[in-house]
Formats: C-alpha cells, structure tokens, sequence
C-alpha cells in the first residue's frame, strides 16, 4: 500500500445509481441597456442555467469475491476494468504490485485469481487508488480518460479537456 486515499470521494460510486447534471449549452444573452428593469420570476429562472455544474460521476461495480481455499477470485474484475475503461491487464499488474501476491487474470479476462485470503474493502480501497493515480484527469477532475503509450512513457489523456500527463510505469 503505497498511498491512502479518501474513503468517502463523493465521485466514486460502487454499484449505485449514477446521478449527474449536465451543464447547459445555451448562452444566456443580457442585454446592455441601463434602464432595464429584470422581473423576479425572470432573474429566477435564470439561475439554474447560469449555476448548473456538470459532475462527473462514474459507476464502479462493487467487487464480487469468494473464495476457494487461500485463494480469493474477483468475479467481476472484467466489467469493473470496462467501467473505468482500462485494460484488464493493465488493471491485474496494479493489484498484483499493490497486494504483493501473485494474480492471475482469467482466459475470458472476467475474473481475477489472488493467492491469499482479502477482504473486500481492501479490494475497494486498491481500485480507489488505482482510479486517483491512472483514471481521473489531474486538470478537469473528471473520467474521460484514456492511456497513451509514447516511446517509453505512460501518458493519461483526458477526452474532455485535452490535457495530457505521464503516470508511472507498472
């Protein structure tokens, strides 16, 4: 466990619904006469479209365990991998790295085999800290990321703003 992260990010939702306002596209024209006189019931249905904030939320399947013997199997390693659109593999290394065992990703590339006994919540907790450190854009804050490999760096670049910066390498 290299880092800790906040345990109530707002942003990170395990298996519950999505909730999200969409900021509005449409420019709200003011008009420069100095003698215009607003109505209340005008200047209140203004504000919702001038202080919509977009949020980006994302949603997390909750990790699915059991367990065979001292080995634990994440059953739904695959779709959570597909939820924050990352390689399985990639996402297999981190945890590999994380927890120091050996793990093995499974051939349809929907589970993840652990050799030791884990509880979920520390399960939960490695994906967080996967997410803050490879998914979320560092200018934006938001999920639309992807990775990028240039040369011999690790690049994360953020569909929404563009912006690009290097992660460490697995």
């Amino acid at each position: 466990m290299t880092s800790t992260t906040d345990s109530d990010d707002p942003s990170l939702l395990w298996g519950k619904k999505k909730r999200q306002a969409t900021r509005s596209s449409e420019t709200v024209a003011i008009p420069l006469s100095t003698d215009a006189d607003y109505t209340y019931d005008y200047l209140l249905n203004r504000i919702p479209r001038v202080t919509s904030l977009s949020e980006s939320k994302i949603i997390i399947p909750t990790p699915i365990l059991s367990r065979v013997g001292r080995r634990t199997r994440i059953n739904n390693f695959g779709e959570i991998a597909r939820s924050i659109n990352r390689l399985p593999g990639h996402m297999t290394a981190y945890v590999r790295i994380e927890l120091g065992c050996p793990a093995s990703l499974g051939d349809d590339f929907n589970h993840l085999t652990l050799r030791g006994t884990f509880k979920q919540e520390h399960i939960e907790k490695i994906i967080k800290t996967y997410i803050h450190k490879f998914v979320i854009c560092k200018t934006c804050k938001k999920y639309t990321t992807t990775m990028k490999k240039e040369i011999r760096l690790e690049f994360v670049v953020c569909e929404s703003c563009s912006s690009k910066h290097s992660v460490e390498k697995l």
